[in-house]
């Protein structure tokens, strides 16, 4: 169950009746401070992905009515989906290559996406950020790997992305060979 709260006050001359309703029955009043006038509010079920807008009618004890205007905000769950695009897997590199991923998330949308190379003993490179083509719903996330820095031999991407509702897909690896030898040429008699 999300734990989604929520705040509202009031401002009235006349004490608040025990008389408050939302417009959406997922939620509940949680508290209500009569020095403050805030009222705070829960969810009591689980709420899905997605726009979520309430509002909230209060009446004092002169029988004066008032309903809020909406509040609305975001829900968001779910992770950020992700796969590799390029480089292809096992792919093999003597020069710098493009990685493309895509990355989607259509309720709150991705904030970033990231890489780092790896090989068998460790971190080779720290995360880097990739640049989005698209939207931050639905777009492809590009970086070019620099091999200078690479001894030959075998490596592995790793890439994460967030979402701005901070729900994280942690690790889609890649793997990938660097080989700048040149073959040997030899004439045989």
């Amino acid at each position: 169950l999300l734990d989604l709260a929520f705040s509202l006050s009031r401002k009235d001359a006349h004490k608040i009746q025990n008389n408050t309703s939302i417009n959406d029955t997922r939620f509940s009043l949680n508290s209500y401070n009569s020095s403050s006038g805030n009222f705070s509010f829960n969810n009591n079920t689980q709420i899905n992905d997605g726009t979520v807008s309430v509002r909230v009618s209060f009446t004092d004890d002169l029988s004066n009515s008032n309903t809020s205007s909406p509040r609305t905000f975001v829900v968001d769950n779910t992770r950020p989906q992700m796969a590799f695009v390029q480089p292809p897997p096992n792919g093999n590199f003597s020069s710098n290559f493009l990685i493309n991923i895509s990355a989607n998330d259509t309720t709150s949308g991705v904030s970033f996406v990231n890489y780092r190379v790896e090989n068998g003993s460790g971190n080779i490179t720290p995360w880097n950020d990739m640049t989005l083509t698209g939207t931050i719903n639905q777009g492809y996330w590009n970086a070019t790997v620099i091999i200078s820095p690479l001894a030959d031999g075998l490596y592995n991407i790793s890439s994460n992305s967030s979402d701005f509702a901070g729900n994280t897909n942690a690790s889609v690896v890649r793997q990938f060979r660097v080989d700048t030898n040149k073959p040997s040429v030899g004439i045989v008699r």
